[in-house]
């Protein structure tokens, strides 16, 4: 993984060293071995590199032939041995043993095509010099991200909201539209972000600009079909989701540098473990796992239960490396606030990163089961939504006295309280079908959020989330109600949250994270699923306990699902509690911005402080888009 920017200029001004310069020093972390400039008339390039393979030769910008395209690439082309051997055999040359050298190549064979041809993570800047284009594409599930925004003086890209932000002609005007989305999804959808007039490119787009051209021209070049069911019996395609997922992690293994992989106490990290085990090597497999002095969160004793079951079957040395952290560092939750430049409230990045740089102190790539949840029916919502359409079809004279006792119900309820879940089932159950999913994974109730208001939003009329409804139902492959909202995760919930939370929190410790599940032949396998392949009963994710079943210890089947969280409610309450007033009531969200209420917020603090209410996600989010904007202000 590496750290990517660039730009053109308009009016024949040429590209501008030391800009480029500039946000290249605010990407060190995610590129610290070594940089790399390209620049040629008004187009200017920089690379900043994590050495993965080809450690000497794999130095960027990379260049056709006759260095009329010049690229720069952050992530990993998993199939690049058999795109070289293709791309070989119709006459190209190759300079290096780099996976990122046949992009160049591709370009020129397949033009605006050529990112259908690569499996990987990925985010590509490539400037043809003769056709006078940028051309930017990111990966099918939007791991590796670009920012950017088009003005006077041309047009601007980086890896980081952060490094962009060194320009100092960057729009800074809040868009509040972003704002109103961010506190129902703790992270702003792309394209949108923070700041008017500034992107951030959806997943599976390859997008060309050029002073020559008016609008960029943008397109999504693939999607998961979700329609098209295979007709295969249950065993038969289980054993072919056992052979795409090992697949998926043989070619993700590649690397001339230390490789280990995250282990949890659940399922979707142990099958990759497992996989990787059974391979036969010499070379100690590094298993690395952190837990919490707390018991609804800490999962580190399952996760070491995992591990020994892996070292009974396994066809190499295991090594398993456990850490017990403190994530209630405030300094730490300022410094990743700073790295991604814009506001996201997943409180889970704190573990997150704490467990990438426990990794890196021993290796410098390791794999996640990042995306099985999305992809194979994991979470406790889906179920839910099979619950909803229950109720929904109860007589009006059962539904009515039950939705009444609800508004009754205090709106601060404990998120994981068996009273705050019926609260937030019958919420959603009060909404149209067509809006309750998102309704559902909302962190901030509609009502809430319109009392939080300042003056700010005085003539301000927000769109409500059912704008993405809208978005999705044109875009939509999927049939039923669960799966429609499994796709929604697949296009939002996932590359604005999981995704960006790993690639933050990964690259701010300079450790490169490879995700098996996330591979083209797994995720298109997963869209042909019948749902109840993946959700039969109680149990989530039916066809991988099935797959893996000799992979797997058996009381994974039982085990609950914890997820990777943290006690946000206590920290608000006990060592954070003054940074919170403080930062809050004292800060430049309320204060100079006028975004929120001053008393409303307050309320919330006292009533959270004294334990009447549990208001944590929305004041952590509001936390966060405080410290946000001091962090952007430095610059």
């Amino acid at each position: 993984m590496c750290g990517i920017a660039g730009l053109f200029n308009t009016h024949d001004i040429p590209a501008d060293r030391e800009l480029l310069e500039k946000m290249a020093s605010r990407m060190n972390h995610r590129g610290p071995d070594g940089e790399g400039y390209f620049t040629e008339g008004i187009f200017g390039l920089v690379h900043k590199r994590l050495s993965i393979i080809d450690l000497q030769g794999g130095v960027q910008p990379m260049y056709n032939e006759d260095r009329t395209i010049a690229f720069v690439h952050n992530g990993e082309i998993y199939n690049h041995h058999e795109l070289r051997r293709e791309l070989e055999e119709k006459g190209h040359k190759f300079q290096t043993h780099s996976d990122s050298e046949c992009i160049g190549h591709l370009y020129e064979e397949y033009g605006m095509d050529f990112p259908v041809k690569l499996e990987g993570m990925f985010a590509i800047a490539l400037v043809d010099l003769k056709r006078r284009k940028l051309i930017l594409v990111t990966d099918r599930a939007g791991k590796k991200p670009i920012f950017y925004y088009s003005g006077l003086s041309g047009f601007r890209f980086a890896s980081t909201l952060s490094a962009l932000a060194m320009d100092p002609e960057m729009p800074r005007d809040l868009d509040l539209q972003a704002v109103w989305d961010y506190m129902s999804f703790l992270s702003i959808p792309a394209p949108d972000t923070m700041y008017l007039g500034v992107s951030k490119m959806i997943p599976a787009c390859i997008m060309a600009v050029s002073p020559d051209m008016e609008y960029p021209d943008a397109r999504i070049y693939w999607q998961p079909d979700y329609s098209r069911k295979t007709k295969k019996e249950f065993a038969e395609v289980a054993a072919l989701l056992r052979q795409s997922l090992k697949n998926a992690v043989h070619r993700r293994l590649e690397a001339d540098v230390p490789l280990g992989v995250f282990l949890s106490g659940g399922l979707d990290s142990t099958i990759i473990a497992s996989v990787v085990s059974r391979i036969r090597s010499s070379e100690p497999l590094k298993c690395f796992s952190i837990g919490v002095n707390d018991p609804k969160y800490d999962e580190s004793a399952e996760a070491e239960r995992n591990a020994q079951y892996l070292k009974a079957k396994a066809e190499r040395p295991i090594e398993f490396h456990k850490k017990i952290v403190q994530p209630n560092d405030f300094d730490l939750l300022r410094k990743l606030c700073r790295e991604y430049g814009g506001p996201f409230a997943d409180s889970s990045i704190l573990p997150t990163h704490l467990l990438c740089e426990f990794a890196k102190e021993s290796v410098t790539v390791a794999l996640s089961g990042d995306g099985a949840d999305e992809l194979f029916a994991g979470y406790e919502r889906y179920r839910a939504l099979n619950l909803l359409a229950a109720f929904d079809n109860l007589p009006k004279f059962i539904r009515k006295p039950i939705l009444h006792f609800n508004k009754k119900l205090k709106t601060g309820a404990g998120e994981r309280s068996f009273l705050g879940r019926a609260h937030r089932f019958l919420n959603v159950a009060e909404a149209p079908p067509e809006y309750q999913y998102h309704v559902m994974i909302s962190k901030c109730p509609y009502p809430l959020k319109k009392s939080l208001l300042g003056l700010a939003f005085s003539d301000f009329t927000p769109q409500q989330t059912r704008r993405f409804s809208t978005e999705m139902r044109t875009r939509s492959t999927a049939l039923g109600r669960v799966e429609r909202a499994m796709e929604f995760d697949w296009n939002f919930y996932l590359p604005n949250d999981i995704l960006t939370k790993m690639d933050t929190a990964s690259m701010a410790a300079s450790l490169e994270v490879r995700c098996p599940y996330l591979d083209r032949e797994v995720i298109e396998a997963a869209a042909s699923m019948p749902l109840e392949f993946k959700l039969c009963g109680k149990l989530r994710k039916y066809i991988l306990h099935e797959a893996f079943g000799g992979y797997i210890p058996v009381q994974l089947a039982k085990a609950k699902k914890k997820g990777f969280g943290i006690p946000m409610a206590s920290w608000l309450r006990g060592p954070w509690k003054e940074k919170l007033q403080e930062n809050l009531l004292e800060g430049i969200a309320i204060n100079e911005y006028e975004l929120f209420q001053h008393d409303t917020v307050e309320f919330m603090i006292n009533q959270h402080c004294q334990k009447k209410a549990d208001f944590s996600y929305p004041l952590y989010l509001l936390l966060v888009f405080e410290l946000t904007l001091q962090e952007n202000l430095k610059d």
